[in-house]
C-alpha cells in the first residue's frame, strides 16, 4: 500500500461503490452480512486480516456491520476510539 493511500482505493474499484453511494443518496443505511474472522472465511483481498476488513468497509461507509464474532468487532472499534482519543490529545498539546 503506499504511503497517503486509503484501503478503499487499494482494496475496492469505484464500481463497488456505486450501490452504496446510491443507498446513502436516498438516505438509506448500509449493513453489510457477514464479518467472521476464522481464518477459513477470511477474504485473501484483506491479507486474511479481520481488522483490515473492517476498516475498508468503514472507509467505503457503511452503516452498520453483521459478524459471528461479535466481541472482534467490538474490539476494532474500541482501538478505532483509543486511536480517536490520542489524536485529540496530541492535537490538544501541540496548541
Amino acid at each position: 500500500m503506499e504511503v497517503g493511500s486509503s484501503l478503499m482505493e487499494d482494496f475496492f474499484p469505484l464500481r463497488k461503490f456505486i450501490p452504496l453511494l446510491q443507498c446513502h443518496s436516498h438516505e438509506l443505511p448500509v449493513a453489510v452480512y457477514t464479518f467472521r474472522n476464522e481464518p477459513d472465511h477470511l477474504a485473501w483481498d484483506y491479507g486474511q486480516d479481520a481488522y483490515v476488513e473492517y476498516e475498508a468497509f468503514l472507509e467505503m461507509g457503511v452503516d452498520a456491520y453483521f459478524t459471528d464474532f461479535p466481541a472482534s468487532l467490538q474490539r476494532y472499534f474500541e482501538t478505532k476510539e483509543m486511536e480517536r482519543i490520542i489524536e485529540n490529545v496530541i492535537k490538544q498539546n501541540q496548541c
